[in-house]
């Protein structure tokens, strides 16, 4: 009888054994309802987290995240609520590798100008006021070396404001006659300034914009009678419509 006793208890100490044994395996390998669940890798191979935000690099509500991103488009430079840069739009020509219309920032030069389009290897910088400031509308005409000008020429036509000759002063030419020269308001005299233009052909420009109305481009003078396309090449860098 004592035997038997004993035996059962030796039953019940190792059930109790094999239970806590196994309880704690149990615990050991399953995590409290409390601790962090591991969630599998997605199908790009990034873990995620209780959320479902990536771990790698993402953010989850509240954060700023990508929301300071801009999607790839340029950054303008300036912060929200900062003034305006002004700007202006000139136009360079002659001997330069790029001519065509340039913004630059109000306030610079005519080197600045000359920069982005590109003095060519024959161009007389000589010719210019590189310091000049710029205005909206201008022209720079950079001339080659050996290319005969009016006296006085510069290089620079405005088309901006009243009385816009060159940048920084006008460019007076033979006669007194101040560049460059604006079609719709020049007088014969003025227009005989203009390198091929005769009493004639000044007169036929006056008649032209009397029967036709103002000019609306400096090419438009081809449309006049006499003068043609090698013409207005010479007389171009001296002309503006306005």
């Amino acid at each position: 009888m004592n035997r038997y006793r004993v035996d059962i208890v030796i039953y019940l100490v190792s059930a109790l054994f094999l239970i806590g044994a196994v309880s704690l395996w149990w615990h050991g390998v399953w995590p409290s309802s409390s601790g962090v669940v591991l969630e599998p890798f997605g199908q790009d191979g990034i873990g995620t987290g209780l959320e479902g935000y990536p771990v790698s690099g993402g953010s989850g509500p509240g954060d700023q995240g990508d929301d300071n991103l801009d999607n790839g488009s340029p950054s303008s430079g300036l912060k929200d609520g900062s003034p305006e840069v002004p700007t202006i739009v000139v136009h360079v020509a002659g001997a330069v590798l790029r001519p065509g219309v340039y913004e630059l920032i109000e306030g610079q030069r005519v080197h600045n100008a000359i920069e982005l389009a590109g003095a060519a290897d024959d161009a007389d910088l000589d010719m210019l006021n590189l310091a000049a400031v710029l205005r909206d509308s201008d022209k720079v005409y950079v001339p080659r070396k050996g290319e005969s000008l009016p006296p006085g020429w510069t290089g620079m036509a405005g088309t901006s404001g009243a009385g816009a000759g060159s940048t920084g002063g006008g460019n007076s030419g033979s006669g007194g006659v101040s560049f460059p020269i604006n079609l719709n308001t020049a007088t014969a005299k003025e227009l005989e300034a203009l390198p091929g233009i005769g009493p004639s052909l000044a007169n036929a420009i006056i008649t032209y914009r009397t029967e036709h109305g103002p000019f609306k481009d400096p090419h438009d003078v081809v449309a006049v009678p006499g003068i043609g396309e090698k013409t207005y090449q010479k007389m171009a860098p001296l002309i503006v419509v306005r």
